[in-house]
């Protein structure tokens, strides 16, 4: 596999999880969608950068979630299940998990 496939390979999958993340936040309520956006902004970080920073997200949403973030996690794992086998994706799912 040449270079420059491995690098949009992981460019698509930034992108596809960020699309997941952002589109589950913007189908939960808008609030708990600018929360994120706010933190997720001030730290200079997309929606796409979530997959390279799971733990990051993962904090981001225990604090805009509280309770709750436990479920935003399992429908952002949900909807990625066709793609868990990838391994920076199930990677990515993991450390959101913790």
């Amino acid at each position: 596999m040449a270079a420059s496939q491995i690098f949009t390979h992981d460019t698509m999958m930034r992108d596809l999880i960020g699309v997941h993340v952002e589109k589950t936040l913007l189908n939960r309520d808008m609030e708990t969608y600018e929360k994120v956006v706010q933190v997720l902004n001030a730290g200079k970080i997309t929606f796409s950068d979530c997959y390279e920073y799971p733990a990051i997200l993962n904090a981001i949403l225990r604090q805009s979630c509280g309770q709750d973030h436990k479920t935003v996690v399992q429908e952002i794992k949900s909807k990625l299940h066709d793609f868990e086998e990838q391994k920076g994706v199930a990677r990515f799912m993991e450390i959101l998990s913790l």
